[in-house]
């Protein structure tokens, strides 16, 4: 007796451990990704996220999806690209949703709020077999509803109304959740028939954090908790730390100055250049000599150790700031045509080039370096940084790191903008897996 029920146990455990794995989609997105990537590939209207093999295999899966199922486990590799079809769909959402739409907004393929009507090609058609009547009427072969000879509320489910998943996604015991309204029929037919309406949630992907997994709710797919790779520096520092010689700060193996988030030694000042400068000295990060460029200077104003940017002092005069020994010294430079953001500017102010270079963050997933330090102007200064990262979040950064919670495509726009007030931007696609 023992024995067995140390078997169901372990059977139990296997079974429990097999249910972890498993990845559940709604067969409605699974329909939604399949309808949105199948239009562009038969279309060409637009690239599609997804290879083609794997809008074969979304295609074949979707065809096998039992009649009537709210949920599907998609956590099987498709049969042609050998590809999870759980990361399919998750890749397949990003896809543009061009497929003709209805005059009334409802989706190709789908029912529209206005019983019987069925959204095809862009025109809406009735399908009351599909879509359903409204109360009190029946649906005959044509598709079309016609008013019931007596006091009968409905025939099927779809009169009472389209079941669906509705609200947010909401974690449940480490289960990604979502709630269910459910329209039913009762006694359909008669004159004794009411519609019924429940709601009630289905727990979809179970979150395993042995699995270093988590929920977190307004998601639909399980977190996974990365923890930063240790890539020492030559002196012993760890990643994402400072180093004890300051401003030294260790980025991905390298050292680099971040006076910003280090700090300096002693008296010394961090300039914007991230580097530490004494007290006692004076820098000029453009010899003094140079109009078209802003310039900064690092060094002794009034007893003080300060740092100044060129400046203009008219519309059409600059003050370039530069060094006299330990002493910071200013001179009133007439501009050719204007003065803006502290540099002279040509009227034929030539356009920033913008160019950006993106790196996964040494292999961990969802984090990639971005460097926009290449950027630059042929006839004055980068002044500011823009990203946008396509996930809603912006910086404003030269270089850095930016963190992904979803995996799918993701377009970065990098925009540049320079000291006469030009702009210039540059794309690039990157995709999150």
């Amino acid at each position: 007796m023992f024995l067995n029920k140390k078997l169901i146990f372990f059977v139990m455990v296997f079974i429990l451990s097999s249910l972890s794995y498993a990845q559940v989609c709604e067969v409605a997105k699974v329909k939604d990704v399949l309808r949105k990537n199948l239009y562009l590939y038969l279309t060409s209207a637009s690239p599609s996220p997804l290879a083609l093999n794997q809008v074969k295999d979304i295609l074949i899966f979707y065809l096998n999806i039992p009649q009537g199922s709210v949920t599907v486990d998609c956590s099987a590799p498709g049969s042609i690209s050998n590809t999870p079809i759980s990361n399919i769909v998750s890749t397949g959402e990003s896809a543009p949703n061009i497929a003709l739409a209805c005059p009334d907004e409802t989706k190709y393929g789908e029912c529209s709020s206005s019983k019987p009507k069925y959204c095809y090609g862009g025109s809406l058609i009735s399908k009351c077999s599909f879509c359903g009547c409204p109360i009190g009427n029946s649906c005959d072969t044509n598709g079309n509803c016609n008013p019931t000879a007596s006091n009968i509320t409905c025939f099927t489910n779809r009169d009472c109304g389209n079941s669906q998943f509705t609200g947010n996604y909401y974690c449940s015991n480490s289960y990604i959740t979502k709630n269910y309204v459910n329209y039913t029929c009762i006694n359909p037919g008669t004159s004794s028939s009411n519609c019924v309406v429940s709601t009630y949630p289905i727990t979809l992907s179970y979150c395993n954090s042995a699995l270093n997994q988590s929920c977190i709710n307004g998601y639909d797919i399980c977190q996974i908790s990365v923890i930063n790779q240790t890539i020492a520096c030559s002196d012993g520092t760890q990643n994402n730390q400072c180093s004890a010689t300051k401003p030294l700060y260790c980025l991905n193996g390298t050292l680099i100055n971040n006076c910003s988030v280090c700090g300096c030694s002693g008296n010394q000042t961090c300039s914007v250049t991230e580097t530490c400068v004494q007290p006692n000295s004076c820098t000029d990060s453009d010899s003094g000599i140079a109009p078209y460029v802003l310039g900064y200077a690092y060094g002794i104003q009034n007893s003080s150790f300060v740092n100044q940017s060129d400046t203009c002092q008219t519309n059409t005069t600059v003050y370039e700031r530069f060094c006299s020994g330990t002493n910071i010294s200013l001179n009133s430079v007439a501009c050719s045509y204007q003065c803006l953001n502290g540099a002279c500017i040509n009227q034929t102010n030539q356009n920033p080039v913008a160019i950006l270079k993106i790196s996964p963050n040494f292999g961990i997933n969802g984090s990639f370096y971005f460097n926009g330090t290449a950027s630059y102007d042929p006839d004055g200064v980068i002044m500011n940084y823009l990203w946008n990262f396509d996930d809603g979040t912006m910086a404003t950064f030269s270089a850095g790191i930016h963190n992904y919670n979803l995996s799918r495509s993701y377009l970065i726009n990098l925009t540049v903008f320079d000291n006469g007030g030009l702009l210039n931007s540059a794309l690039q696609l990157i995709n999150v897996t």
